[in-house]
């Protein structure tokens, strides 16, 4: 049995202020205040470890002597840490002056004393002391893991390379969600429902595979705390080496398959698609909690996905551009496909489509929530008449795409998640050599200009922003409205949230439903009361609704007063919480549209058609709305983020041939000319 314990390293103003940080300050705070709530609620032993060194630099690094380093003396601001992350009474807290956390002397007996045989590592730099300290866990004899996403480094590619050393020889390198599954808590008591047999973690040959003693999650039902509505097992190296060995072998085959044939299986798959339009609805009905009306929506966008990759197969794989000039667009290969939680219908159709229609093979590994979709999809696209070397599935976490890409070549890793997710996949690809294309989410912004229909705009925002209960990344998080206009917003934004219907997501009237799961309602109460603790004022909503605390639901939340550098306005809350933000002009709303690193959508309700000329041109956001009345997202045109919202090409619409195929260039000798 394993006994971790977590130890948080240098987790101090003075570093965390460090030019260039990636993941930045913000991003790092809020995923680490995520793991110490984790750490906590699973009852491990807690150890903080800060570089001090005396008030005149005495006892530091030699090189910092040398440079007259002025971080982390003792008793300044920067060598304490942020609040939102210091140890509490019952955590110790231990001192060192070089690399790594050992170098304090009470550390290792401490955590003896406490039986652990295991340390979970996070804080920074990925590439000095998270480095030194992993090698002196592993030589002192303890199991050792690097929380992923609660690392950070000011030089990306050497933390890439670090990171990779590592999980080679001393380390596993895994996430929070991975590290401490939420669904595993310690059950309610109350819970009289009896645990289901876990499902297969993987789906190649045409066949369902287990894994014995592979690692189980259970999984919540969104509606009821106390029930446990499924399980997945994780697919080991082992099975990731048996799943690659029959994908690529098959590859090949694949490739060679005309595109007439690739185009008939997918209108095959289309049409059975539809024959179990009403179980893939229940589905995500009953695994996600998405509302009925949303669920429904989901699968339509879905189907005309398809239909889009039909008609861009349908102009071939190959193009003349001049006299003697041909273009041939040949698959890559094979393809990884990972895919998130909150469209698992969707989005997977949206890469599975055009990977198949242009030839290549798919390995495809989706977030584990909602795994009897994932199951009735596979079985759609066999019913299809897919070949079955043509595709597998593995369930899996960060450790289980590590070992995909330490195992194989895949021509391209096409992902949709988190942010931090996304950034750490990147570095990993990176230090494969593997291309990436990634959507990573939108802290997005919707601007209330010059408008006359005051009331109308709040409850166009409201349904847009608590959609799905904001678990959607093209959700608007911030709201931006310009004098003189902000008074009676506030007051019809107001009516519009407490106006939305909070139900069961299988009714047709429902608009808000539940979060995923407990922990997510735990991370809205988090934020939310960081938010009022550094002076913001909660106008609507900030807990639970009444009579809904047997589920993972919580209220349309609008927080105001909060300053721009705000962590609930820097970082995306990914539920149902936004703020509310006043500025006098119109251009200062754009600069704020624009003061955030991610840069997915940006919407516009305005009246005036100088701001509505002026806007598409100043925010650096992928995608646009003005006055939308729904927000819908065209099948055919780019899917993409600006900034660090995207990673690589567009999706959907004529881009995907470019993402999925090689383009060679073909010439040949013109009409009429002879050869050289």
């Amino acid at each position: 049995m394993t006994n971790r314990a977590l130890l948080l390293v240098d987790l101090q103003e003075d570093f965390l202020e460090t030019a260039g940080l990636e993941p930045n300050r913000q991003a790092l705070i809020h995923h680490t205040s995520e793991l110490l709530s984790r750490a906590r609620r699973h009852g491990l032993p807690i150890f903080h470890v800060h570089t001090v060194v005396g008030p005149m630099g005495e006892g530091g690094m030699p090189h910092w002597i040398r440079n007259r380093d002025r971080r982390c003396r003792k008793g300044s601001h920067g060598a304490s840490p942020p609040p939102l992350i210091a140890a509490r009474q019952d955590e110790g807290t231990y001192h060192k002056t070089h690399y790594s956390a050992f170098d304090s002397p009470e550390l290792d007996s401490d955590i003896r004393a406490r039986g652990c045989d295991t340390v979970a590592i996070a804080g920074v730099h990925t590439h000095a002391c998270i480095h030194a300290t992993v090698l002196d866990a592993y030589r002192l004899g303890y199991s050792v893991e690097i929380v992923s996403d609660c690392v950070a480094s000011y030089d990306p590619a050497a933390a890439a390379v670090t990171l990779r050393q590592l999980a080679r020889r001393a380390c596993q390198v895994r996430s929070t969600a991975a590290l401490l599954p939420e669904e595993s808590e310690p059950k309610n008591p109350e819970c009289t429902s009896t645990a289901p047999p876990p499902m297969p973690c993987a789906y190649f040959g045409g066949q369902w595979h287990t894994e014995p003693e592979a690692q189980r999650i259970d999984l919540q039902d969104p509606c009821r705390n106390h029930r446990t509505r499924a399980a997945v097992t994780i697919a080991g190296p082992r099975m990731v080496s048996r799943a690659l060995k029959d994908l690529v072998a098959f590859t090949p085959h694949w490739r060679a398959t005309p595109m007439s044939k690739r185009i008939t299986l997918l209108e095959r798959w289309k049409t059975v698609l539809e024959k179990n339009r009403e179980s893939l609805v229940a589905s995500l009905i009953q695994e996600i909690g998405k509302p009925r009306t949303t669920a429904e929506q989901e699968f339509e966008y879905g189907i005309r996905l398809i239909e889009t990759t039909i008609k861009e197969a349908n102009h071939g794989s190959s193009e003349t551009i001049a006299d003697g000039v041909e273009v041939h667009y040949r698959p890559r290969g094979m393809v990884l496909v990972i895919t998130p939680w909150n469209n698992p219908l969707a989005i997977p159709i949206g890469k599975l489509a055009p990977a198949l229609a242009f030839g290549n093979s798919v390995l495809w590994k989706p977030a584990p929530h909602a795994p009897h979709l994932v199951e009735t999809l596979l079985a759609t696209l066999a019913q299809a008449g897919f070949p079955s070397g043509s595709i597998a599935m593995l369930h899996g976490d960060s450790d289980t795409v590590n070992a995909i890409l330490e195992q194989s070549q895949p021509q391209l890793v096409t992902f949709t998640g988190s942010e931090a997710a996304g950034r750490q996949l990147a570095m990993s690809c990176a230090a494969h050599g593997r291309p990436l294309q990634a959507e990573l989410g939108g802290n997005n912004a919707a601007v209330v200009g010059n408008v006359h229909d005051i009331e109308r705009t709040a409850r166009l925002v409201a349904q847009a922003a608590f959609s799905f209960s904001g678990q959607r990344c093209t959700a608007p998080r911030r709201l931006i409205v310009v004098d003189p206009h902000y008074p009676a917003f506030c007051e019809a934004l107001r009516d519009a949230c407490q106006e939305l219907r909070i139900g069961d997501p299988h009714h047709p009237d429902t608009q808000i439903g539940p979060l995923r799961c407990e922990d997510r309602v735990r991370s809205m109460y988090q934020q939310v009361n960081a938010a009022t603790e550094a002076g913001g004022q909660i106008l609507t909503g900030g807990a639970q609704p009444r009579g809904f605390e047997h589920g993972a639901w919580f209220e349309p939340t609008v927080v105001t007063g909060l300053p721009s550098d705000s962590p609930l306005v820097q970082e995306e809350a990914f539920g149902p919480v936004v703020v509310l933000q006043r500025v006098s002009t119109f251009a200062e709303a754009m600069d704020r549209v624009n003061s955030v690193r991610q840069g997915l959508r940006a919407i516009l309700f305005s009246d005036d058609p100088c701001e509505l000329a002026q806007f598409p041109q100043a925010v650096e956001t992928g995608i646009i709305h003005l006055n939308p009345k729904a927000g819908e997202i065209h099948p055919d045109a780019p899917f993409f983020g600006w900034k660090k919202s995207g990673i690589g090409l567009p999706e959907h619409g004529r881009w995907d041939r470019d993402q999925y195929t090689f383009p060679t260039a073909v010439y040949s000798p013109a009409q009429g000319t002879p050869s050289a």
